[in-house]
Parts: C-alpha cells; structure tokens; sequence
C-alpha cells in the first residue's frame, strides 16, 4: 500500500512540474497604444505608457522590427499593419496590433456624362470605411460625389460642375505616377481636373473644407481599359482620415 501511494503521489508531482514548465505564461504586459497622423499626413506617431520591468519594445512592420528604449515612436515608412510589443529579456509581451491597410476596388465601371444613358454613373464617391459607391450625375445626389468622369474625358472634381457642393477635392496626374508602388499619396499637384490617360495612375484629395486635417481622405487610380464613354478603372481609397499612406 505505502509503496502504490508512493508511486501515485510521484506521477501526480511530475504531472504538476511538467505543467508548470511546458508552456510558461507571458509575463510581459501589451503595451496600450495610441497614436496620431503626423502634420504632414505622411506619418504616423505611437505612443504608450511605460510597461513594468520591461527593457525596451519593439515596433514591427513590412517585415522590419526596430528595438527601441522610448515610449513613442514616429513611422514614416507606410505599413499596411503595424505591431508593438514589449520585451524583457528574451520574453515578449502579446502585441499590440494596428490596421492601416488601404482598400482596394477592382474592374470598376465608370461612365463619361458624355454617354447617352443616363443612369450610367458618371460619379464616384468615396465611403468613410474606403468603400467606392457609383452615382449618375445627372440622377443622382451630388453632394454624395467626390470625382466625375467628365464628358471632356478628364476625371473632374464634383464642385467644379457644381458650385453648391461645398468639397476642395483634386486630382493628381504624373506620368512617372506607378499604380502598383504608389504607396503614398503626393502632398501637392492637385487640381480640379485632368485629362484621362489610358493605363495612367492618378492620385486623389476628397478635402471638404480646404484644411489639412483628418477630413482628408486621400485614394489611387489606374484607368485599366476606354471604350468609348466607359471606362475600367481599379481605386485604392485610405479610409482613415488624414493619412497619405496607401497600401494594401
């Protein structure tokens, strides 16, 4: 009897070790992070509060990690996600995660108010979540429109047609504009219309009252395919308000 007690008590008390040692919990608390678009929408700015017995953190990104000893970091290099964590030792905490990401609408159909039906859209407006919404200009509400296929073939601002929509919107063309790597919108060069170009890049500002600042909504668009009145555009729009960054 004493000897199976023994015994049981044994495998009982390994049991517990190899419990206590196989999987040990992480330690190291998450860092609480806020953070800020810079002044020039180029950048974003972290901040959090010091984490207990920690040695430093680490910012992740585009496949970088940058070891830092500051409670603040400032990000210039656009990152679709963003991860911090604190360390101490060889242990990290869980991370703290950021989506930045961009949104993507692909084989979009747009119409010149050029063509004769119409309830094709000839306007396009950008949603608070990046989203893309089609709206005919002639039908449609054009305070809902950001940007117009223009029957001059030029991707026009909605307030030059139409004085009442209060919008500073513009757009950007450049033939050294590449779609794929335009990872962040230009700061400046926006106008209230340019001429469409066939396989051409061009950088949209949705700006509803003329200041720099998180109102800003800033996209990407490539003009794939013309034919006649339509044409075939893919759009990348950054839903958060005031950040140039455009990646996916």
């Amino acid at each position: 009897m004493k000897k199976g007690t023994i015994t049981a008590l044994t495998v009982i008390i390994t049991g517990a070790v190899l419990t206590l040692t196989g999987c040990p919990a992480t330690t190291v608390d998450t860092p609480s992070v806020s953070w800020s678009v810079t002044q020039d929408q180029g950048g974003i700015t972290f901040t959090w509060d010091a984490i207990q017995d920690a040695d430093g953190y680490i910012v992740k990104y585009n496949g970088k990690a940058d070891t830092i000893e500051a409670t603040s970091y400032t990000l210039t290099e656009p990152a679709a996600e963003v991860e911090i964590v604190a360390y101490a030792g060889d242990e990290e905490s869980n991370p703290w995660v950021g989506n930045f990401a961009a949104v993507e609408t692909q084989n979009l159909d747009w119409y010149t108010r050029a063509d004769t039906d119409p309830t094709h859209p000839s306007g396009i407006g950008f949603k608070n979540d990046g989203s893309v919404v089609t709206i005919s200009y002639a039908q449609g509400d054009h305070n809902a429109i950001d940007f117009v296929a223009d029957q001059d073939n030029s991707i026009t601002a909605i307030e030059a047609l139409d004085a009442d929509v209060n919008k500073q919107n513009g757009v950007a063309y450049s033939a050294t504009f590449d779609y794929a790597n335009m990872d962040i919108a230009p700061t400046t060069g926006y106008t209230t219309y340019e001429a469409v170009v066939q396989n051409g890049t061009f950088a949209l500002l949705k700006d509803l009252d003329g200041q720099r600042n998180d109102n800003d909504i800033y996209a990407k668009l490539i003009v794939k395919g013309i034919d006649g009145t339509r044409w075939t555009i893919d759009i990348t729009v950054q839903p958060i308000g005031g950040l140039r960054w455009l990646v996916k």
